[in-house]
């Protein structure tokens, strides 16, 4: 029996945790503060320094270049490849598989 103080949590078909909240701007902000301690934990942990904002423009054109030649009904990105891609295309600095996982794991709490 399901009350009114429970939660539900949705799922797409990637298995991906989708976020239902109905709010945009506060969607806005937790996605720039969760920018910002992506940031921070690679310059505290990596001596890596950049911007959020400058981070995500630069995401962001990664994203576009792999949907560039895919449909985006078919395909799906991956978030740490594409952060991978950045780390070491754009600023030249490598990170293993594991640290690039944990610090998405950090930002998305």
């Amino acid at each position: 029996m399901q009350t009114k103080n429970d939660k539900v949590i949705f799922f797409d078909c990637y298995q991906t945790l989708l976020d239902i909240r109905l709010d945009k701007e506060s969607q806005k902000v937790d996605e720039q503060r969760g920018w910002e301690e992506f940031v921070n934990l690679l310059f505290k942990n990596h001596a890596i320094k950049i911007g959020a904002s400058d981070f995500v423009n630069l995401l962001e054109r990664r994203k576009a270049d792999f949907y560039s030649d895919k449909d985006k009904t078919i395909y799906h990105h991956n978030l740490r490849v594409l952060i991978s891609e950045v780390l070491e295309k754009d600023m030249k600095n490598k990170l293993s598989e594991d640290e690039i996982s944990f610090l998405i794991y950090e930002t998305e709490k």
